[in-house]
């Protein structure tokens, strides 16, 4: 799959589940979902200084939306 310009690049999670998203004018939007392991899920919820970085280091869709410059939950549009 070819990235052109003006492609939107979004990655949306919830507990277990994620969703990876890319459209682009004139191509069908692309949808990638999957889900983490629970031993990932539970330990992020008991550790106080779960970060982006704990995030990505368990999430290989949140390192793959930040190089093609997408938004997340932890980074929305415009936030700096």
């Amino acid at each position: 799959m070819e990235i052109g310009p003006g492609a939107t690049v979004r990655h949306r999670g919830s507990l277990r589940r994620r969703q990876l998203t890319i459209e682009q004018p004139d191509v069908a939007t692309f949808t990638h979902r999957y889900r983490l392991p629970w031993r990932l899920v539970f330990l992020s919820l008991w550790d106080p200084t779960f970060d982006r970085f704990d995030a990505e280091a368990d999430d290989p869709g949140l390192w793959l939306t930040a190089r093609l410059g997408g938004t997340d939950d932890w980074s929305r549009a415009g936030s700096g």
